[in-house]
């Protein structure tokens, strides 16, 4: 490459580098934040915190009277499995999480599955840990 060659494209590149990283860097940031952005299920329908979680655990799947279905697999947007008999949230719960009111519940394999009953539809799963 002939030394005019290369200082014309040294220009260039002084000339349109700044633009070209300006023009890249609102996707790299918009990617890094979805990157580091929680994954929340579009299905889900009620926004609970951690500390909304921990309570759950602590009251539900402590409770020895709360019955246990055996078998049913529920997915977070699914329809309430048949023959599954859904319960309103305990006072104590429903009190601390105002948000849960409407909504009842069934625990499964150390799991507390929320069901909306407006659509009888999984609104979330909260986990044993």
């Amino acid at each position: 490459m002939s030394n005019r060659l290369k200082a014309m494209v040294g220009g260039a590149v002084l000339l349109c580098g700044p633009v070209l990283v300006l023009a890249q860097t609102p996707t790299t940031l918009m990617a890094q934040a979805q990157k580091d952005a929680p994954i929340v299920s579009s299905e889900r329908t009620i926004n609970l915190t951690e500390e909304n979680r921990y309570l759950i655990r602590e009251i539900v799947l402590k409770d020895p009277n709360v019955p246990k279905e055996q078998g049913p697999r529920a997915a977070i947007g699914d329809s309430l499995p048949p023959g599954v008999a859904t319960q309103p949230f305990p006072a104590d719960v429903a009190q601390k999480i105002p948000a849960l009111r409407s909504h009842r519940f069934f625990v499964t394999d150390q799991e507390v599955v929320i069901v909306d009953p407006k659509s009888n539809k999984v609104a979330d799963i909260v986990k044993s840990q």
